[in-house]
């Protein structure tokens, strides 16, 4: 299915009034790292959540329940690098995994949150070592259970879950024929096994 499959089923799924609230946005470019004050020294395998600038978010947020609607972990510390599944992040790099700085990252947010698992240093030496293997791959959102399905959660889970035993579960959407199974950000969230260390939300 095409990658733009969540969204035009939230679509079909949320009223069209709620899309006048994304209007509230138009004019945000996004955070910068000096609005994020002291944040504390990161570590490989950090997840970064935020949410986003754009419609998508609104509508995520809306399915979902959460604040957060997208997610991204730490890979590369000199620089910074951050590994997510975007589908317009980088427009020469639509739809499929890419690397970005902190500060792009940020540039798509409105707020971030970051929450640590207890890795190993053996742990960490695994996702520097094997991140690479993912970058470049598509971005899927499949309308049934399928290995082929790697987006924004579904990579942390992929990456992660030879390393810690992950509390989540997929959320089930159904529209008309079509079933979907989701993995939000906002459940990645929740799972009790990591630790939050940095929130940073405007007042």
């Amino acid at each position: 299915m095409k990658t733009k499959l969540l969204v035009i089923i939230m679509l079909s799924i949320i009223p069209f009034s709620f899309i006048y609230f994304y209007n509230k946005h138009d004019d945000f470019k996004g955070l910068k790292l000096e609005n994020l004050g002291d944040i504390p020294a990161l570590e490989i395998g950090d997840i970064i959540f935020r949410y986003g600038i754009g419609v998508d978010s609104e509508l995520i947020a809306k399915a979902s329940g959460g604040n957060l609607t997208h997610v991204g972990i730490i890979v590369s510390l000199n620089p910074i690098q951050i590994l997510h599944a975007s589908t317009e992040d980088n427009p020469k790099l639509k739809n499929q995994v890419i690397l970005s700085s902190f500060d792009e990252f940020l540039s798509h947010a409105t707020n971030i949150t970051i929450k640590r698992y207890k890795l190993s240093s053996n742990d960490k030496s695994y996702i520097a070592k094997t991140y690479s293997r993912y970058v470049g791959r598509a971005f899927v959102i499949e309308d049934k259970d399928s290995t082929d399905k790697l987006y924004c959660t579904t990579l942390i889970e992929e990456l992660l879950n030879p390393l810690v035993n992950l509390h989540v579960s997929y959320s089930t959407l159904d529209i008309a024929v079509v079933r979907l199974k989701i993995l939000y950000p906002i459940t990645l969230f929740n799972d009790d096994r990591s630790t939050l260390i940095y929130q940073y939300k405007p007042l």
